[in-house]
C-alpha cells in the first residue's frame, strides 16, 4: 500500500493496529534507508527488512489500492488520487502539495505568534530569542525528503497550547544548540509512517561554552546549560519514539501513549550527557512496546538523575537507567515485555563518565514503588547488607526473595508474594492492587482474546487509567518518607535521608485516611 493523508484519527493501537493507518507497517523511510548506493561500495542494503518488508517509494501506481491513497505515474506525468466518500475533489475540496519552507526567520527577536495554522509547510527559526508560539497548529509540515519544524541556537523559545499532527519522514518540532526552551501544554498526535526513523519532538546542545554572552550580560566564565522544560507535553498515536529532552530537563505532567516506531530508543531518551540534574515527574508512559519507557542511555551511563511519581507500563523496558546516584521515588512499572525496572551494574565509568568501569547504582536510591515481575537492581535498596551484591559486588541479580528488605524500602515486586490461583504464572500482578489501571490485555484484538482466553472477556474494551490502590490493598500508608517527596514539603535537601519511623498523624501530610483519594505511597 501507499501511505495516505490521515484524515481520520487513528483508532489502533500497537497490539491491534488499524489497517490502513499510520499502524499499516509499511516500512521504513526510502530517504532514510535507501535501497542501495551505487558510489559506496561498503553500502549493505537493508531491504528486505527484518520484518520481511521489501524497499518502495510511496506515490507509486502499483500501490494505489484504497481510498486517500495517492500515485503518480512518471510515464505520463499523470498524478492520481483512490477519493474515499465524502472526500472528493471539488472546488471547495482540493489535495495539496506538502511544500518545504513554507517560513523561515533570522536573527529575529521578540515574537510572538497566535493563533495561527500552519498546513503543508514547515518552518524554521535561526538565532532568534525571546519567541512565544501559542494557541496555533502545525499539520501536514513534512513529508518525504522535506525538512520538518525546527530551530537552531537562540534563547527562550516557548511553544504553548498548540498541536503538531498528520507530519510524516520529518521532525514535528526540534531545537539545537538552544537555550532555556520550553514547550507547555503542546501535543504530538497522527506523525510520521515509517519505522526506524524516531523522528522524536527533541532539545539537543542545550548548554554555552566559557566565553558566551547572551548579548545582555559579559559573557560567562564557565560552562553554561540552558536547561530545558516540558510541562503537559502529550505524545500519542505515532510511528515516532517520545521525547528527546536535551540537558538539565524538567519533563513533567506529560503522557506518551501509542508509540510504535521500532528503533533503540525510548518514550523519553537520555544520553549520558543530559542525565545529569534531570527530573521527570508525573509523568506515564503507556504502549509503546518496542521502545524503553525512559531511558538514562550510554555506554558510560550518567549520573544524578531524578524520577518521581512515574508510571511506565506496556513498553519493552519500563525503566532502564544506567549509571549510578539516581533517584527513583513512586514508580510504577508492569506489562513490560523485557524488563519493569533495570537499575545495572554495568555501562558504568565513575562520575566523570569518562574512566574504567566501575560498577553502577550502588549510590542510587529506589523506593515506595511498584514493580510487576521484571527487576534488574544493584541499587543497595534492593540487598540486605551482607548479601550479594552489596558486599562482594560480583554479579547482578534478580533480588527476588527477600521480602523483608523490599519492604523496608517499600518496594512491591511482584515475585514476592505467591499467587496459588494464577496458575500461568505464580506471582501477585499489581492489577490486582490498583482501582483501575490500564493493562495491556485490553488492546488486544477480540481475535487474539479469544485466541488467549476462549472468549473476550469483557464488556467493556476501553482503556482506565486510575492507578490509585483499591480500598484495603497493602500499598495503602505502606512505604518510606522521603524529604521533598511525600513529606508536604517542597524543597529536597541536597542529601536525602530517610525517615525509617513514621510520624504521627498530626501535622503529617503523607499519612491519611484510607478512604481519602490518595492515600498511599503511589501519587500519581
Amino acid at each position: 500500500m501507499n501511505f495516505k493523508n490521515p484524515t481520520d484519527p487513528t483508532t489502533g493501537n500497537p497490539n491491534n493496529p488499524e489497517p490502513g493507518t499510520i499502524w499499516a507497517g509499511i516500512g521504513k523511510s526510502p530517504f532514510l534507508y535507501p535501497e542501495d548506493r551505487p558510489n559506496d561500495p561498503d553500502f549493505v542494503s537493508q531491504w528486505p527488512n527484518e520484518q520481511g518488508y521489501s524497499w518502495f517509494m510511496p506515490g507509486e501506481l502499483k500501490y494505489l489500492d484504497s481510498p486517500e491513497e495517492w500515485a503518480f505515474d512518471a510515464d505520463n506525468k499523470t498524478l492520481y488520487l483512490y477519493a474515499s466518500d465524502n472526500y472528493t475533489p471539488s472546488s471547495s475540496n482540493v489535495r495539496v502539495r506538502v511544500r518545504g519552507r513554507v517560513l523561515n526567520f533570522r536573527a529575529a527577536y521578540n515574537f510572538m505568534l497566535k493563533n495561527l495554522h500552519f498546513f503543508a509547510g514547515s518552518f524554521q527559526i535561526d538565532g532568534s530569542s525571546y519567541w512565544t508560539i501559542e494557541d496555533s497548529k502545525f499539520s501536514f509540515s513534512a513529508d518525504m525528503g522535506l525538512p520538518g519544524n525546527g530551530g537552531s541556537v537562540g534563547m527562550h523559545m516557548t511553544i504553548r497550547n498548540s498541536i503538531f499532527e498528520f507530519i510524516n519522514d520529518g521532525h514535528s518540532w526540534t531545537q539545537f544548540r538552544p537555550m532555556y526552551p520550553t514547550l507547555e501544554n503542546v501535543l504530538f498526535r497522527n506523525n510520521d509512517w515509517f519505522q526506524g526513523s524516531c523522528y522524536s519532538p527533541s532539545i539537543g546542545k542545550n548548554h554555552r561554552t566559557p566565553g558566551w554572552s547572551d548579548g545582555k550580560n559579559p559573557p560567562t566564565t564557565k560552562y553554561l546549560t540552558g536547561y530545558s522544560h516540558w510541562k503537559y507535553v502529550t505524545v500519542e498515536n505515532s510511528m515516532t519514539c517520545g521525547i528527546g529532552p536535551g540537558m538539565q530537563a524538567l519533563i513533567e505532567h506529560s503522557r506518551f501513549e501509542n508509540l510504535y516506531d521500532e528503533l533503540d530508543s525510548s518514550g523519553i531518551q537520555h544520553s549520558q550527557a543530559t542525565v545529569r540534574w534531570s527530573t521527570s515527574r508525573y509523568n506515564w508512559i503507556i504502549n509503546a512496546p518496542n521502545l524503553n519507557g525512559i531511558r538514562y542511555d550510554g555506554s558510560c551511563g550518567g549520573n544524578n538523575g531524578d524520577i518521581n511519581n512515574f508510571v511506565s507500563v506496556g513498553n519493552s523496558r519500563g525503566f532502564r537507567l544506567k549509571g549510578d546516584y539516581h533517584d527513583v521515588y513512586h514508580v510504577t512499572a508492569y506489562d513490560n515485555a523485557k524488563q519493569d525496572l533495570s537499575l545495572p551494574s554495568y555501562k558504568y565509568c565513575g562520575i566523570a563518565s569518562a574512566g574504567d568501569p566501575e560498577l553502577g547504582n550502588i549510590h542510587s536510591n529506589l523506593k515506595n514503588s511498584i514493580i510487576g515481575s521484571q527487576l534488574e537492581c544493584n541499587s543497595h535498596d534492593c540487598w540486605a547488607e551482607g548479601k550479594d551484591p552489596i558486599t562482594n559486588h560480583d554479579g547482578v541479580f534478580n533480588p527476588d526473595s527477600d521480602f523483608s528488605q523490599f519492604d523496608s524500602a517499600g518496594l512491591w515486586y511482584g515475585r514476592l508474594l505467591q499467587d496459588n490461583i494464577n496458575k500461568e504464572k505464580t506471582w501477585s500482578s499489581p492489577h490486582f492492587e490498583l482501582e483501575n489501571p490500564w493493562a495491556k490485555t485490553k488492546g488486544y484484538s477480540d481475535s487474539r482474546l479469544i485466541e488467549i482466553f476462549g472468549e473476550v472477556p469483557w464488556e467493556n474494551p476501553k482503556q482506565s487509567y486510575d492507578f490509585r490502590p483499591k480500598k484495603g490493598s497493602y500499598l495503602i500508608d505502606s512505604g518510606v518518607i522521603i524529604p521533598g517527596i511525600n513529606d508536604g514539603k517542597d524543597e529536597k535537601d541536597e542529601k536525602v535521608f530517610l525517615e525509617t519511623e513514621k510520624p504521627g498523624y498530626l501535622n503529617d501530610h503523607w499519612r491519611r485516611r484510607a478512604d481519602t483519594e490518595d492515600c498511599t505511597i503511589l501519587h500519581h
